[in-house]
């Protein structure tokens, strides 16, 4: 039993030390994604602009201008900060609320809610209580 043991030690110890190859393959997997769409986004500006904007065939945010350069940017920077394994951290928070507004504005309007709270629905638990996000009528 002892021999297992400290051959699982020696095991755990030999990985220790490629312990940075995980998170290098995802950033690697990850940045030629943001890149390419960020430089699509940037590319095909006027486009996106009324994608961003037109409520009827589009997702129908506000100030769409600002809304596809702040994502394109977030996408195209965080992307090459991904590549070359610099701020990846300071990059990761605009990129994580890009794919949070991506997430909601995917998902649609059901039942009358927003896309937000209909997704917030859909990804806590269901012991929490419907009551928080009911949808409170003006009378």
């Amino acid at each position: 039993m002892q021999g297992l043991v400290s051959l699982y030690s020696l095991l755990i110890e030999k990985l220790k030390s490629i312990n940075w190859l995980g998170p290098l393959a995802f950033r690697l997997y990850l940045a030629p994604i943001f890149i390419g769409v960020g430089a699509h986004k940037f590319a095909n500006f006027e486009d996106m602009v009324a994608w961003f904007g037109n409520p009827d065939w589009g997702l129908g945010l506000p100030m769409p201008t600002l809304m596809v350069f702040l994502a394109a940017s977030a996408e195209l920077f965080g992307g090459l900060a991904l590549l070359v394994g610099v701020a990846t951290r300071l990059f990761a928070i605009p990129l994580i609320f890009t794919m949070l507004v991506a997430m909601a504005t995917s998902i649609g309007t059901t039942a009358g809610l927003p896309s937000l709270q209909v997704t917030l629905l859909q990804v806590l638990p269901a012991s929490w209580p419907r009551w928080v996000f009911r949808r409170h009528s003006v009378a």
